[in-house]
C-alpha cells in the first residue's frame, strides 16, 4: 500500500510539479521503513521477496539500506548460533561413539556403593546396568526384564521418537502439508531440514 501510494504521489508530483512533493516523498520513506521494520520484527515475509516488491517501484535502495543490513545481521547471527549447535552436537556423538567403544571393549567396573533406587547401603542381590546405576533386586518394578529406573523414562523418549520417525516415512502427505504451509512463510528450507536430521528423508 506505501510502495503504491509513493509511486501514485511521485507521478502525480512530476505532472504537477507541486512544491511540497519533497516533503510527500520524506513522508513516504518513513512509512515505507517502519513498515520494514515491522516486516522484519514479525518476520512476516522472506527478505527476497521485500526487494522483489520494492523493486517494481520507484524506492530507492538507500531506503532499504539498514532493513537489509540488520536483516544480513540477523542471519549472521543466527548462522553463528547454529553452527555452534553443530560444534556442540558433533563433541556429543564422539562422546557417544567413545562410550559405544569402550562399553563393547573394555570391562566395566561398577563402583557404587548405595542402592539408586532407594539410596539404602547396596547388599546382594543387586543388579547392576551399564549405565552406571545400581539397585538391590528387590527395588526393581519388573525383574523379569529390569530396566533401570533412572534412565528408563527417557530412553523411552528415545524409543518413541525412534518409533514416530519409522511411522512418518511414509506419511508423505503429512511432509508436504508441512512444507506448504512453511513455504507461506518463507521457512521451507528448515522444514526440509528439519525431515533429513530426523532420517525421514535420505
Amino acid at each position: 500500500h506505501f510502495i503504491n501510494k509513493e509511486k501514485k504521489d511521485n507521478e502525480s508530483t512530476k505532472d504537477n510539479g507541486d512544491n511540497n512533493g519533497g516533503d510527500d516523498d520524506d513522508e513516504n520513506i518513513k512509512c515505507i521503513q517502519l513498515c520494514l521494520r515491522e516486516i522484519s520484527k514479525l518476520n512476516l515475509i522472506p527478505p527476497l521477496m521485500v526487494v522483489e516488491l520494492l523493486s517494481q517501484s520507484d524506492v530507492n535502495l538507500s531506503v532499504i539500506r539498514e532493513y537489509i543490513i540488520n536483516d544480513l545481521a540477523l542471519q549472521n547471527n543466527e548462522i553463528e548460533q547454529d553452527e555452534q549447535s553443530i560444534q556442540e552436537l558433533q563433541n556429543q556423538i564422539e562422546d557417544m561413539k567413545k562410550s559405544i567403544k569402550d562399553l563393547t571393549t573394555k570391562p566395566k567396573t561398577f563402583q557404587a556403593t548405595k542402592c539408586s533406587a532407594c539410596l539404602a547401603p547396596l547388599e546382594l542381590p543387586t543388579i547392576h546396568f551399564l549405565c552406571g546405576h545400581s539397585l538391590h533386586e528387590r527395588c526393581l518394578y519388573n525383574k523379569s526384564n529390569p530396566k533401570c529406573p533412572k534412565c528408563s523414562q527417557q530412553h523411552k523418549q528415545i524409543f518413541e521418537k525412534q518409533e514416530m520417525m519409522q511411522r512418518s516415512k511414509g506419511d508423505h502427505d503429512s511432509f508436504f502439508g508441512q512444507l506448504k504451509a512453511a513455504h507461506s512463510t518463507g521457512d521451507a528450507f528448515n522444514t526440509v531440514a528439519e525431515y533429513f536430521g530426523r532420517g525421514v528423508i535420505y
